[in-house]
Order: C-alpha cells, then structure tokens, then sequence
C-alpha cells in the first residue's frame, strides 16, 4: 500500500516537473541530466549531497533553518566588523563624525568626482541607519542588528538555495526528504527522458528534452563579425537596452568621418618625446611617466563627443592631437592623454600614475 501511494505521489510530481520544466523544483534534476549519462550514474549525481554525513541520508526543513541560522550569524559578525572599523576612538560607539571621517579616508581616491560627496553621504547614512535608539551614535549591541533585507538576502545564498531546491521534492509534503524518496524521483525522471529504455541518454534524448532548435537555425551574428564588415550601420549596434550604439561602433564611424583616427607606435613616442622634454629639469625618471597603451587607442583630430559606453572592456585611450579641443561626453574608464597640456588621467579624472 505504502509503495503504491509513494509511486502515484512519484507520478504526479513527475506531470509538474515535465508540465513546469523552468521551475525551480526540477532544477536538481535537470542539472545533472547530461547526453552520455547512464541511470547509476545520475543518480549517484543527484543523491550525492543528501548521502553526506552531515545530511545522513536526510534533508529536512530543520536542516534548512539551521544553514539560515549559521548565513544569519555570518552576516551579522561581517556587519559588526564593517561598523567597528568605523570606530576611531575605539570606545566601542561610532558616530556620525567618525563615520564619515573613516569613508573619507576609503573613497581619497574618488575625491574631486562630482558623485564623491553622494557616495560618501550616502554609506555614512546606511551606517547611521543602525542607530535604533537615535543617540547619535550607533553602539555595539546595535551593530549587530540586521534589517529585513540582509535578512532575507540570505534565501539567496547558495548553501541555502541549494538545500530549499531538494527539500521542495519532497513528495509527500512531511518537510522531509529521504535517500530512497530522492533516488525514486531522480529513477523516474530519468526514465521519463530515456525514451528507448537502455538506461542511457542519447544526444536525440537529451536534444528533446532540453527543446534545442534545429541546427538549421539562424546563427547570430556577433559582434567582432559585424565589426569587419566595411557595411555595418549605427542601426545594427543599437544595444539591447536601447541606449544607442555600440561604443566600438561609434568610435569606428569617427575614424571613417576623420574625426579621430587609429594611434600608432609613432603617436605614444611622440607622446614620451614631449613629456620627457617638459619634465627634463626636475628629477623624475623616464620609467615613472605615464606610457601611451596602444590598445583600443585614438587620436582627436577634430571636435569630437565621446560614445556612450566606454566602461570596463569597452574603454578606449584618447590622444588629445595638438590645436585639437578636449571632448565633450562621459569618458568613461579611458585614458586621456592631452598634448596640448600633456596631462594624463584615466576614469573618474584620476591622474595617470
């Protein structure tokens, strides 16, 4: 009787799975699911973290409010840490001031950026948040207090959405999931994919389950292709949030219109030339200078506006051409090298170093 009701639970849970394929439920499954797997080998996949001996061979909804209890520690100790550094007299009280004074010194690197007093006012703000008793000044009991957020971030950690994902195939709803109620559900799911019954996924198998299009689909088209053909438009780099064009494609649309061109070897030595020649009476070393990097690197000839864009891997280094005017825009994290003032700085205006 007993294995007649664990088999229909196992049925019914298996019409969700199949009916709800992206559900959160049946990613345990899916995750070990690969062409090539045979039936032993993917259930000693899936099983493998319910037989640790932590689990012993359970996974329970205990287990699961002991892992939240452990995230919830580890989070509050981090927060004390971070708040305690602030302490500058060490009177075990941080306030306003000290808080502030301690941000400062973190975000000197940022200084003269028009966002350096938001971002500043702001983290000394999130710390004052912790003051509960609005003494003005947050106390060490009071360090360690959590807000609903943090609190319920730690459902996203993935210790934590780990364990969540095996308990919900619990199939018969006891807040428990045993070794042999996992390795029923991974057999049968496993038998649900395996149409041909030899115990072993074929690519066919698994192309079917997974919904893969047919290899005739479309290719598309990346973006270093469309980059070397001499026909690409503006249009066909307009980013997928809709903020306009491709940064590389608008400084490639520059070059052809001789707004700026590609810098070459012979501009960063000219570059060197001239500051080595301006700097000659004070004593720096030529290898303490800021070289030109050539890489993704131009020269303003004209009036120019930087692109949209220039962040991470899409910043770009800019030499200033001699009579050429500075560019308007947000630069970005390039590198500016101007050879009318021979300054140098990178992102957010930071000298060169």
């Amino acid at each position: 009787m007993k294995k007649t009701i664990f088999a229909v639970a196992v049925l019914m849970f298996l019409q969700m799975e199949m009916a709800q394929a992206n559900n959160s439920t049946s990613k345990v499954l899916r995750h070990h699911l690969r062409s090539g797997t045979v039936l032993n080998d993917y259930i000693s996949s899936v099983t493998s973290l319910i037989r640790k001996p932590a689990f012993n061979n359970t996974i329970s909804h205990e287990d699961l409010n002991n892992i939240a209890k452990l995230l919830l520690h580890q989070e509050k100790r981090a927060q004390i840490g971070n708040i305690a550094s602030l302490d500058e007299n060490r009177d075990t009280k941080v306030t306003r001031d000290e808080a502030r004074s301690s941000y400062q010194a973190q975000f000197s690197l940022y200084y003269g950026d028009d966002r350096y007093e938001r971002k500043l006012e702001r983290r000394v703000n999130e710390a004052m948040k912790l003051d509960i008793d609005n003494d003005g000044s947050v106390s060490y009991q009071e360090m360690g207090v959590l807000d609903d957020n943090k609190k319920e971030n730690v459902k996203n950690d993935g210790r934590y959405k780990e364990q969540a994902e095996y308990l919900a195939l619990d199939p018969n709803g006891d807040d428990v999931l045993t070794l042999r109620e996992l390795e029923g559900i991974a057999t049968q799911f496993f038998k649900s994919v395996d149409k041909d019954g030899d115990n072993k996924i074929s690519q066919e198998e698994y192309s079917a389950f997974r919904g893969a299009k047919k290899s005739s689909h479309r290719k598309k088209t990346s973006y270093t292709e469309l980059l070397q053909r001499k026909e690409t438009t503006p249009a066909q780099y307009a980013n997928k949030k809709g903020k306009g064009v491709h940064p590389r494609v608008a400084l490639k649309n520059a070059v052809n219109k001789g707004v700026i061109r590609i810098a070459t070897k012979q501009d960063a030595e000219a570059w060197m030339e001239k500051l080595v020649a301006k700097v000659r009476e004070s004593n720096v070393s030529k290898q303490s200078l800021p070289k030109v990097a050539l890489f993704n690197a131009y020269v303003v000839l004209k009036e120019f506006t930087y692109p949209e864009g220039l962040y991470g891997g899409h910043s770009a280094t800019f030499i200033i051409a001699e009579g050429a005017p500075m560019p308007k825009g947000d630069r970005g994290h390039s590198r500016i090298y101007d050879m009318n003032t021979m300054d140098c700085s990178r992102g957010y205006n930071i000298p060169c170093k």
